[in-house]
């Protein structure tokens, strides 16, 4: 799954945050900040 719907990125990212995992940090294209990116995270764990 690349690109799945919002909602499974969302319980996702909880699950995510309730085993202390750690996301990603991407940089966003469009303001050059910072962004944390659960998805990777997610698809290890999956």
């Amino acid at each position: 799954m690349k690109n799945p719907p919002n909602g499974v990125k969302l319980v996702m990212e909880a699950v995510c945050i309730m085993l202390e995992k750690t996301p990603e940090r991407k940089i966003d294209p469009s303001t050059q900040k910072p962004v944390l990116d659960y998805w990777p995270t997610s698809v290890r764990l999956l």
